[in-house]
């Protein structure tokens, strides 16, 4: 009757030891998934800041008299960061403004491309 003893509480406690271990691993899946999400969220937050800030600075590039499809200098903006400018006229108490839109896109090597824009008005001649 020992010997059936010992035999149960070695059954128990390897039986403890497998299910503490698939918890362990479970635990540990889920923790590299939730690292993962959190390094892609920074990723395309930091994409977002680059892209805003980027289309911020050809809108006030513009505003200084640069042309709107004219690219700054290679320090100011990365190659990575792709700028695109529309020009339309003012409207209403707008009128003899421009009204200047930029985008710039961001492409991102494992999700879509991050896109942010800045809008602002030019008097009349400028940023043509």
């Amino acid at each position: 009757m020992s010997r059936s003893r010992n035999t149960l509480r070695r059954a128990i406690i390897h039986i403890e030891a497998a299910v503490s271990l698939v918890l362990l691993i479970a635990l540990g899946v889920t923790m590299a998934k939730a690292i993962h999400a959190y390094h892609n969220a920074q990723v395309h937050s930091l994409a977002a800041r680059s892209a805003l800030w980027a289309a911020d600075a050809q809108l006030q590039r513009i505003r200084t008299g640069a042309a709107a499809g004219s690219r700054p200098p290679a320090d100011l903006v990365p190659n990575t960061i792709e700028l695109k400018s529309k020009i339309e006229p003012g409207r209403g108490e707008w009128e003899g403004f421009n009204r200047v839109t930029v985008i710039a896109t961001v492409s991102l090597a494992q999700s879509r491309p991050v896109q942010e824009q800045a809008v602002g008005y030019v008097r009349g001649g400028g940023g043509s």
